[in-house]
């Protein structure tokens, strides 16, 4: 009974959060209407309320969270916090579980998902998976950014992100590449030129 509500609750809790990114990302002003700092306890408060829906969701449905949190010895004491979780790390988490057992069913979806890879700066490469929703919602974050300070397309981006052909530079490049003319060049100076 107690993972039915939780699942709901969870489920509830995410719509009501797609909702409300929908509404704030509409238009560019009311993105910036949402980042004054009179507004960052509403902020704050759908980031709380985010947080608990991704635990709730991850604690149903994750087998690694579950076998994370069993591990960790957490158990649920009063009112959820934030700060009670146990922290995961690259070691305790990520290089411990396989890439299926950190998604949601403990499988990669079939389609929809881009499987992202760190740099490896820290030894080894990591891999996730990025669902098209969360795709989505960068991609809208960043365009809603250039248009903000940019207020025109048509102008000649380039994408000096440092890590490219990364998971971070190629987001960067598949967001922002219908707002105008982009070249991804990294930070070789040398590839600045067009040819």
């Amino acid at each position: 009974m107690r993972s039915a509500l939780y699942s709901l609750a969870s489920r509830t809790a995410l719509w009501v959060l797609w909702l409300l990114r929908r509404l704030i990302s509409m238009d560019g002003r009311t993105y910036a209407l949402m980042n004054a700092s009179k507004l960052q306890w509403f902020l704050a408060g759908v980031g709380r309320m985010g947080a608990h829906a991704a635990y709730l969701k991850a604690r149903t449905t994750c087998p690694a969270y579950q076998d994370f949190l069993a591990k960790m010895g957490y158990e649920e004491k009063g009112r959820w916090r934030l700060e009670a979780l146990p922290e995961m790390t690259k070691e305790n988490y990520v290089k411990k579980y396989t890439i299926e057992q950190r998604c949601y069913g403990g499988a990669i979806p079939k389609a929809g998902v881009v499987i992202d890879e760190s740099s490896g700066s820290t030894g080894m490469p990591n891999n996730w998976v990025r669902s098209a929703a969360e795709r989505t919602d960068v991609k809208r974050i960043l365009q809603l950014n250039y248009q903000l300070i940019y207020r025109e397309s048509g102008c000649m981006l380039l994408n000096c992100f440092a890590l490219g052909p990364w998971a971070t530079g190629m987001n960067i490049s598949m967001s922002l590449v219908e707002m105008g003319i982009l070249k991804s060049i990294g930070p070789d100076q040398k590839k600045w030129k067009i040819h």
